[in-house]
C-alpha cells in the first residue's frame, strides 16, 4: 500500500524526516524575510549621527526657561540677544546666536555652547517676558518664556 509507504518514510529514524525539513525551511523563510524587510525599513529612516532631537531641543527649552526665571532683570537687544542679570548685578548673561549654535557668554566671555545645527535664532521682547523665534533642521519652533515679574519697561528692559 502506499500509505504505509508514506508513513515509513516520515518515521525516519536515521535522519530527517521530511515534514521537519519543510518546517525548517519555512521558518527559516519568515525569520530571514522579517530580519530583511526590518533592515529595509531601518536604513529607509536616514538617521545622521548627532542629529538634534525633540529630546534636545526640550531640555534645551527647560534649561534656558529656569534661568531666564532665576534672573533678577533682563532684556533684549537689536542683535537678537537675550540678557539677563542675576542676583550678582556685575554678572551678565548674554545668550545669541554664533554660526549654527546657541552659545551662551558671561560678562560677554566665554562660548559655552547650548544648542547646535541653529539657522536663525530671534529673541523679541514680549509684554510678559521674552518670545523666542528658532529655526531648527527646516521647521520653525516659537515660544514664550515667562519673567516671574511679568513687567516690561520701554526697550524691553526689566528690572525688580
Amino acid at each position: 500500500m502506499r500509505i504505509n509507504g508514506v508513513l515509513k518514510h516520515c518515521n525516519n529514524e536515521r535522519g530527517f524526516s521530511l515534514l521537519e525539513v519543510m518546517t525548517a525551511l519555512i521558518l527559516t523563510g519568515i525569520i530571514l524575510s522579517a530580519t530583511f524587510m526590518s533592515f529595509s525599513l531601518w536604513r529607509q529612516l536616514d538617521v545622521e549621527l548627532n542629529q538634534p532631537s525633540d529630546q534636545e531641543l526640550l531640555l534645551f527649552q527647560k534649561q534656558l526657561s529656569m534661568m531666564f526665571e532665576a534672573s533678577h532683570s533682563y532684556w533684549t537687544s537689536a542683535e537678537s540677544r537675550l540678557h539677563t542679570r542675576g542676583a550678582n548685578e556685575n554678572i551678565v548673561d548674554t545668550y545669541s546666536q554664533h554660526q549654527s549654535v546657541i552659545r551662551r557668554q558671561v560678562n560677554g566671555v566665554g562660548h559655552e555652547v547650548f544648542m547646535q545645527r541653529i539657522t536663525h535664532f530671534r529673541v523679541y521682547p514680549h509684554p510678559k517676558g521674552a518670545e523666542l523665534h528658532l529655526k531648527l533642521d527646516g521647521a520653525e519652533r516659537k515660544w514664550v518664556m515667562y519673567h516671574p515679574t511679568g513687567l516690561t519697561k520701554n526697550n524691553g528692559v526689566v528690572s525688580e
